[in-house]
């Protein structure tokens, strides 16, 4: 009988939903509710980088969202390929 009064305490054992509902919650506190506030906190983190470091392309009606990282190993790669 104990074992089935822990499994129906949400506290010890959340449903699905829970675990849904709180992400979501932090997600929005995190990110945004929406995906121009999204895009805007992504836009102020990627200050910290170099303009090398990464491509970054705005999503408008005939082009579509890109973020492309460059890695260090990326530019050694292009480097390597590129003197061949």
């Amino acid at each position: 009988m104990d074992f089935h009064q822990k499994l129906a305490d949400r506290s010890v054992v959340p449903l699905k939903s829970d675990f849904f509902n709180m992400y979501t919650a932090y997600r929005e506190k995190r990110y945004g509710s929406n995906t121009e506030e999204m895009l805007n906190i992504l836009k102020t983190q990627l200050t910290d980088l170099d303009d090398t470091d990464y491509v970054y392309q705005e999503h408008t009606e005939t082009e579509p969202f890109i973020l492309a990282l460059i890695t260090p190993l990326m530019k050694r790669v292009h480097n390597m390929v590129l003197n061949l």
